[in-house]
């Protein structure tokens, strides 16, 4: 499901320099949405979401395809968010989040996974989820 509209992404390129080497990075900034685990199965009425940052640091090569990068965050996250919403999909948004509750540490476990089925080293996978009934919560995967 995905509606006309702009999605921004961050995209920052780095270099370091280590034993006479450069290595190129970048790194890739996602919003998307989380939903409790904890919630879910301590409420009799559905459960608590919030948004998630992740900042995906990994090595830049020729071959780096930002959007498949794009696609495999997202593919991890309770739901992806969406720069135009109708008041009909909410239910679609609200009800796949609902499907797949992740803690922050489930988001990059998950991620990490995926990168390494598909061959792709990184150098950090990072997630903060901002919560809105409790205090945020973030964890990075080296």
């Amino acid at each position: 499901m995905r509606n006309p509209g702009y999605e921004s992404f961050n995209l920052e390129f780095d270099c370091r320099y280590e034993n006479d080497t450069f290595t190129p990075f970048v790194k890739l900034g996602i919003t998307g949405t989380s939903l409790c685990p904890a919630s879910k199965k301590n409420s009799k009425y559905g459960a608590h979401s919030q948004r998630s940052r992740i900042n995906l640091t990994i090595p830049f090569k020729e071959q780096t395809d930002i959007a498949c990068l794009i696609d495999l965050v997202e593919n991890n996250l309770s739901s992806s968010v969406y720069p135009v919403l109708k008041i009909a999909d909410e239910k679609f948004v609200t009800e796949t989040a609902y499907e797949n509750p992740k803690f922050v540490e489930d988001i990059v476990r998950s991620i990490a996974l995926a990168l390494k089925e598909e061959s792709l080293e990184f150098k950090s996978v990072e997630c903060t989820n901002y919560e809105t009934i409790s205090h945020s919560r973030c964890l990075r995967s080296n």
